[in-house]
């Protein structure tokens, strides 16, 4: 009968307080339980995959909301969701671990504490109907008395599921089909039963935690298998794509050249290759000249996308001739604190830009603001 409970967790606020623990099982239970099954489908129970569900809650004073819920049948797990214009604004399951809930941003907020664990457990154990099916969802039964109302009797039936809080089951003795269900400070009242795949599950329940009460509508079951991962976490929504923002546009005799002198994609800057022209368009002569000068253009662009060589970690460098790489080395190694220095890779290059020397480029990490 997993159709009106499905909801208890998602639609109503409020803490649910735990039962007194199960007494032993007796066999008064297991009668009962027999004859239970044997109004609502009996061995029918057995070829149920699965339980795919879709309906409406109503809410005091608000239209009817639409939702779904899922259980695996093979063990204590739920997923409930609710959907405005074919949008998921809201879904919470169990796992059968952890239990999570996630708004419209698709991101779940997973819960851990152990006493909310219990109460979803069993949540997801009245959802499923597990008395029907106590192999796959072992519980503890029992007597727990026999109440009368609107003119009906009912024998109270405790159930206490493995690892969860402890429910009672008001099971009608005409009809020996459920007509109420009360767990903790919340109840719900079932009734116009259907037949889906040959069992039996009430198709409105209506709800109440003593201060709000709600009323829902199934209109459609498939008992077909549902995948595991239905019941995981949402992964929220994918990632956005990093900004890209460009620094510098540099020139050449007044000519724009075909480059920004950085770009930044999230968190990492890539500078162009970088060689020692001066402010003229020139290069100076010798390597030791070139070398700061290059060195010094890096930094201005560092400087311009609110960096500094502390967050450079790797370059490459390029010689024209690699008998300078030990006099680069001197030059290089000033730019930076002795024990934070850059991954580097150094190679020989015939034909840099312009005739120059030495070209180098950086990659740098920006913390994001």
């Amino acid at each position: 009968m997993p159709a009106p409970i499905a909801l208890l967790a998602l639609a109503l606020a409020g803490a649910v307080a735990a039962q007194a623990p199960a007494p032993p099982p007796d066999p008064g239970a297991a009668a009962l339980l027999a004859r239970m099954r044997a109004a609502c489908g009996g061995d029918a129970w057995d070829r149920v995959q699965g339980w795919s569900e879709t309906g409406r809650v109503d809410l005091p004073g608000r239209p009817g909301v639409p939702y779904e819920a899922f259980h695996s049948m093979r063990a204590p797990t739920m997923v409930t969701r609710n959907r405005i214009e074919g949008r998921i604004v809201r879904q919470s399951g169990y796992d059968g671990t952890v239990g999570w809930q996630a708004g419209p941003d698709g991101i779940a907020r997973i819960e851990r504490d152990p006493a909310a664990l219990r109460r979803m457990r069993r949540d997801a154990y009245l959802s499923s109907a597990g008395w029907f099916l106590p192999a796959r969802m072992p519980a503890a039964f029992a007597l727990a008395g026999v109440e009368t109302r609107d003119g009906r009797t009912f024998d109270v039936l405790r159930v206490t599921p493995e690892g969860a809080d402890s429910f009672d089951l008001w099971v009608d003795r005409e009809t020996r089909r459920i007509g109420r269900i009360v767990a903790g400070d919340e109840y719900a009242e079932l009734g116009d039963y259907r037949t889906f795949s040959g069992i039996c599950s009430a198709t409105t329940g209506r709800q109440s935690d003593g201060r709000q009460e709600i009323v829902l509508h199934v209109e459609s079951v498939d008992t077909g298998p549902v995948a595991d991962s239905v019941f995981s976490p949402p992964a929220g929504p994918p990632a956005a794509r990093p900004p890209v923002e460009h620094f510098g546009a540099p020139t050449l005799g007044g000519r724009r050249l075909p480059f920004s002198s950085a770009v930044r994609v999230g968190d990492i800057l890539y500078l162009s290759g970088q060689i020692g022209l001066r402010e003229d368009g020139t290069l100076p002569g010798g390597i030791e000249a070139q070398g700061r000068a290059t060195m010094d253009n890096i930094g201005a662009i560092l400087r311009s996308a609110g960096a500094g060589w502390d967050d450079v970690f790797r370059c490459t460098v390029m010689l024209e001739n690699m008998a300078d790489w030990p006099a680069f080395n001197l030059i290089y190694a000033g730019y930076f604190e002795a024990d934070r220095m850059p991954a580097r890779s150094a190679l020989g290059a015939d034909g840099l830009a312009l005739g120059a020397l030495v070209e180098v480029e950086c990659q740098a990490h920006l913390a994001r603001d």
